[in-house]
């Protein structure tokens, strides 16, 4: 086995976070990062860390995932080992909160609805392939493989109680739902050595956020940096639990998010 681990995206808020905290570590494990746009800053971290890949990535194009899967499967394939997911951090994200059903507009939701459900279905869709399947040869110390997907509290259909926000919460509630029956499929196809899962960060202090900080019960608004040691820390959690946490979504706190 060839093992890569995936950031899709990686140019700002969390995920860049995420990508820092991740380059961090001791660990050797190639890091393939994309971006829809080039970054000069991640440019930058790449001519300082080997194991950093840029490629481009549109959430919104399945041509431009397919076209990064293929670069992961040249890559990190070597000396006849299959290119091989150890963790995947799918977090693409827009927000526009309607009050009300009649503020509903068809061009907002359509893209939020794209960006937030529909990109991570078809980043699952090209890169469900390299998670370890079951009758796969084995490394010594191999680890679970965990695909993370990026949903949130108000994707929760029995914990709302505010209504509003509808096409983030049907976007949130779907991508809930995806992660449980693609674990399904996943479970079939690869057991216990790999899952996929969807995660609520919490409220991250990030342009996605701003209008609401005001209104974010003190100490309960993350800096980027201790989010994404959190989602690590989660990530990790699941890991060791690969059946106990799989197809569910959880939180910061290690808390299940209900459906």
């Amino acid at each position: 086995m060839a093992p890569f681990i995936l950031l899709t995206p990686s140019n700002r808020g969390l995920s860049l976070a995420l990508l820092h905290h991740l380059l961090q570590t001791p660990s050797k494990t190639p890091i393939l990062a994309t971006t829809r746009t080039p970054s000069p800053a991640l440019n930058e971290l790449a001519s300082s860390h080997s194991r950093l890949h840029i490629q481009p990535l549109d959430v919104h194009s399945e041509k431009s995932i397919s076209t990064c899967a293929d670069y992961a499967r040249s890559t990190f394939s070597a000396n006849g080992s299959r290119a091989t997911l150890r963790t995947a951090f799918v977090l693409p994200g827009v927000l526009d909160p309607e009050k009300s059903v009649r503020k509903i507009d068809a061009e907002s939701a359509e893209r939020t609805l794209k960006t937030n459900l529909l990109g991570p279905m078809l980043v699952c869709k090209h890169f469900e392939a390299f998670l370890p399947g079951k009758t796969d040869a084995k490394d010594e110390g191999e680890g679970k493989a965990v695909m993370t997907l990026l949903a949130a509290r108000v994707g929760s259909t029995s914990d709302n109680r505010l209504g509003g926000w509808y096409s983030y919460r049907a976007s949130k509630a779907g991508l809930i739902s995806f992660a449980k029956a693609a674990d399904i499929e996943v479970q079939r196809r690869c057991a216990e050595r790999a899952c996929v899962v969807a995660y609520h960060p919490g409220t991250v202090k990030t342009e996605l956020s701003r209008r609401f900080w005001g209104g974010v019960e003190e100490g309960k608004l993350f800096e980027p940096e201790r989010a994404a040691g959190y989602l690590v820390e989660q990530t990790e959690r699941v890991e060791r639990d690969v059946e106990g946490m799989r197809g569910r979504c959880w939180d910061w706190k290690g808390e299940e998010v209900r459906p």
